[in-house]
């Protein structure tokens, strides 16, 4: 038995999200691998907790503000990288 089958036979509700993945969707995330050489095992946790957590959610974009700045400031600094 197949979980579409259930639901139709069912009547189950299905939330189906409008738009597309090109526009902020807080219902999905992608969460860094811990086990990739250039993501801390801290910025794992972060990453993880910022969709529940409003600490975590400010900390996350303080996080990807400054790196941000960085790349800006990367590019002015180095225009042919």
């Amino acid at each position: 038995m197949s979980l579409p089958y259930v639901r139709w036979k069912t009547g189950l509700p299905c939330f189906h999200p409008e738009g597309s993945f090109r526009t902020p969707n807080p219902y999905f995330g992608l969460y860094p691998h811990a086990g990739a050489a250039h993501v801390t095992p801290l910025y794992a946790h972060v990453a993880a907790r910022a969709f529940d957590n409003p600490f975590h959610r400010g900390l996350l974009a303080a996080w990807r503000t400054k790196w941000s700045m960085q790349r800006t400031l990367r590019k002015m600094v180095a225009p042919g990288r």
